[in-house]
């Protein structure tokens, strides 16, 4: 099982960051700015891997793992990665920046609730949640694009 752990580990490490090096690279040749690479791709990529664990751990039955995974990551990427980010360098953030972390921490704080509410996410609000993502990503590609 070990093994098994580690060498599963390692294969969503280094396919997740070929993943986001290619699609970067490509973007870039293709002139996309770093925030539109950074809101998609990167975000994408560095979320393959909890996505993967987050669904190892529901078909295994550990649903709990797998709900306390994603929120987690939000919270940490909010408060966390930010925080330690303004401390090495100061932040400056454009409007499209302050909207997705809004929209983020919304989201998140809307996922608690209805856990907490019946300790259960149905189909349809799972369905809510992921078209919620969507449409930010659409509008935000939209607004830089269109």
């Amino acid at each position: 099982d070990a093994m098994l752990l580690v060498g599963g580990l390692a294969l969503v490490l280094v396919s997740g960051h070929f993943m986001v090096e290619a699609a970067s690279a490509i973007a870039r040749a293709g002139g996309v700015s770093d925030w539109v690479i950074g809101g998609t791709i990167v975000a994408a990529g560095t979320s393959t891997p909890e996505l993967a664990v987050s669904l190892v751990a529901m078909r295994q039955g550990h649903v709990g793992m797998s709900v306390g995974n994603v929120v987690g990551s939000n919270v940490f990427n909010v408060l966390g990665i930010l925080g330690i980010a303004a401390m090495l360098q100061p932040l400056a953030v454009g409007e499209a920046a302050i909207e997705s972390l809004l929209w983020l921490t919304v989201l998140t704080v809307l996922m608690v609730a209805a856990l907490w509410s019946g300790r259960r996410l149905s189909r349809s609000e799972g369905v809510l949640f992921v078209c919620s993502e969507l449409a930010r990503w659409v509008l935000g590609l939209l607004r830089i694009f269109g």
